[in-house]
């Protein structure tokens, strides 16, 4: 196994631990299987930022792991709202910039692996449906 310079690796918010080693107990499920692992958040991709990405946890139920927060569990905050209010003002981040807007992308994106669809189906007003909109064309080019 190699290692990482990116300090977010090694951070609070990316120490979810799993029984087991990487072939039994938990560890093990989700090395052998990595898709469903990332769907519930127990997988994080090498680029991607733990601390926005959403884990389905026994004690929890759905819920972020905040670098300095601890548990931030999902509760009725189905969109995430609460939560990305919370990490802007951690990171400094204005609501009315691209950054707060990557945000709430990935935010919400994680949820709606976790959640399903119905994520989206939710009461959006106009506004939030076109800002997610925007946001997932631009991440995808369209």
């Amino acid at each position: 196994m190699g290692g990482s310079r990116n300090p977010v690796v090694s951070g609070p918010a990316n120490g979810l631990t799993l029984c087991g080693s990487g072939t039994t107990g938990c560890h093990g499920w989700a090395e052998a299987h990595r898709a469903e692992a990332i769907a519930v958040g127990l997988i994080v991709a090498q680029h991607g930022d733990p601390e926005l990405v959403p884990v389905l946890n026994w004690t929890h139920g759905a819920a972020f792991l905040s670098a300095s927060s601890g548990w931030w569990p999902v509760g009725t905050d189905y969109r995430g709202t609460d939560y990305l209010e919370h990490v802007a003002a951690e990171r400094g981040v204005p609501a009315d910039s691209a950054e707060y807007l990557r945000l709430a992308s990935v935010i919400l994106d994680g949820l709606q692996r976790l959640n399903g669809p119905a994520t989206l189906e939710r009461d959006l007003d106009a506004e939030e449906a076109e800002v997610v909109e925007n946001s997932w064309n631009r991440e995808w080019g369209l």
